[in-house]
């Protein structure tokens, strides 16, 4: 996805700078190249962000560590008042499996619990699509 989305940068920006380079109304194209760049700007923030921003391998031996420490103190408490809770200790087993399984959703893109808005990049391809039919078959009629 990422390179067919960079190949649709390339083709939007041949098509900038085509008409840059012919004679024509400038304002309009100056709207239009700045709405290009605009748009892989965007897309280059998004990428950063879902594939370099990851979190730190320090937070993760962190948040390991405090649960097991967490249910060793727990188990041991259990041990000195010779009772233990179920209820406390499936309640504390539940809490820390679903805020490992979400940070390790965050992390990580291609995990499926949050998924990205990508609606628009959809439709600017459809929209090229759309758009580089008619010229081929007009070059082939």
């Amino acid at each position: 996805m990422i390179r067919e989305a960079e190949r649709i940068h390339d083709k939007l920006w041949m098509v900038a700078d085509s008409s840059m380079s012919s004679p024509g109304d400038s304002i309009d194209d100056s709207i239009f190249v700045n709405a290009i760049l605009e748009m892989i700007k965007a897309n280059d923030e998004r990428l950063q962000a879902t594939l370099f921003n990851r979190i730190s391998p320090v937070i993760w031996l962190t948040l390991i560590l405090m649960s097991c420490l967490s249910m060793i103190v727990m188990g041991y408490q259990a041990r000195l008042s010779g009772t233990r809770s179920v209820i406390a200790t499936w309640t504390l087993a539940f809490a820390f499996a679903a805020v490992m399984t979400l940070v390790t959703d965050l992390d990580r893109p291609q995990m499926s619990l949050f998924k990205m808005n990508e609606s628009l990049m959809i439709e600017l391809q459809n929209r090229i699509n759309e758009d580089d039919s008619p010229a081929i078959e007009s070059e082939s009629g």
